[in-house]
């Protein structure tokens, strides 16, 4: 019987939750592929808009992150949209910068997210 129940506890210690306080909501969540300009400025205000037809982004992020998708063979945006919100996570202090980025139908293609003046996360 012993090492039944040790055998349930080793299992069931496994699914326990090792995360700590984490609120954040992932980019991708915030920001799905194919959701509309407008319809993400409704949710969460209007944000900073940059249009790059044709161009490389004078924001270093926004142009290693263009560079890189554009790299993955993804299509190229013409715009991107940056959204600065409150880090709710672990720590839970300061903001981060969503950078969504549009094709020419104000469309999302992807975003990447900015913390503390770092790339952190990009899809």
């Amino acid at each position: 019987m012993r090492p039944v129940a040790l055998a349930w506890f080793i299992l069931l210690s496994g699914c326990a939750s090792n995360s700590v306080n984490s609120t954040d909501i992932d980019a991708e969540v915030l920001y799905p592929w194919g959701a509309t300009r407008d319809d993400l400025e409704t949710k969460y205000g209007a944000g900073r808009l940059v249009y790059i037809v044709n161009e490389v982004p004078r924001d270093e992020f926004a142009a290693a992150t263009v560079k890189e998708m554009v790299s993955l063979r993804r299509p190229r945006a013409v715009a991107y949209e940056v959204f600065v919100r409150r880090n709710f996570g672990t720590g839970g202090q300061g903001y981060y910068s969503d950078y969504v980025f549009f094709n020419d139908q104000n469309r999302v293609l992807y975003a990447a997210r900015r913390m503390a003046g770092t790339s952190t996360s990009r899809r």
